[in-house]
């Protein structure tokens, strides 16, 4: 019994060659443009859209704004892409709302990675020192 095992074991070794599993191209360049759609947003709400977000006078409905433009952007462009196809209906929409979210936060991450980086790099190399 434990040859046939092995012999199976042999043959899918053989067959799959136990390959990385990679995303397809176009899966990847549509995370990736749905990403750096989220990422210039985010800043082009910071930068330009700030004086109108600062009317709002409730500090939860600006986080909301500044939230939800960036994710339904990112959704547009996923939504759009030639990715998921094969699922349809609620649960595609679903799927690409929750990747939405997840590159939300992933480029969050990344900006304040990129701050805590350029914080040590400054305090480093005595930028703040008179």
């Amino acid at each position: 019994m434990s040859w046939n095992i092995n012999r199976l074991a042999a043959f899918v070794s053989r067959r799959c060659g136990w390959r990385e599993y990679t995303l397809p191209t176009e899966t990847q360049s549509a995370i990736g443009l749905a990403a750096f759609t989220c990422l210039t947003n985010l800043l082009m709400l910071f930068w330009v859209a700030r004086p109108a977000v600062d009317l709002l006078e409730i500090w939860w409905a600006k986080a909301l704004v500044y939230a939800l433009v960036p994710i339904a952007s990112t959704f547009i462009v996923l939504y759009r892409s030639s990715w998921q196809h094969e699922i349809i209906g609620a649960p595609r929409t679903c799927s690409l709302l929750l990747v939405s979210c997840a590159i939300f936060c992933g480029v969050l991450f990344a900006m304040g990675l990129a701050a805590a980086i350029a914080c040590f790099l400054a305090i480093a190399f005595g930028a703040n020192e008179v």
